[in-house]
């Protein structure tokens, strides 16, 4: 399985920094990932119900992984344009 597009639109609120949409294989939409600045480091936040189970997320490590990278690389390369409201990578 493969991120084949992430779309951005950058917040910046305390540290909400971002919330992406991703595609995986031209196929199937995940909408509403938060992208998260922690203490250490910037993290994703899958979106959850209101009794805080998660709508959407992956099983095992390995895809957690790819799409936290690809994520965080899109929010990386359009962070430093302040001008730009929505992103696409």
């Amino acid at each position: 399985m493969e991120v084949t597009c992430v779309r951005l639109r950058l917040v910046n609120q305390n540290r909400l920094r971002a919330i992406a949409s991703i595609t995986l294989d031209n196929e199937i939409n995940i909408d509403d990932i938060k992208i998260i600045q922690a203490k250490n480091r910037m993290c994703i936040m899958y979106a959850q119900n209101k009794v805080g189970q998660y709508i959407v997320a992956p099983t095992n490590p390995n895809t957690s992984r790819k799409i936290e990278s690809a994520v965080l690389e899109c929010y990386k390369r359009n962070a430093q344009e302040s001008r730009v409201d929505y992103a696409w990578c």
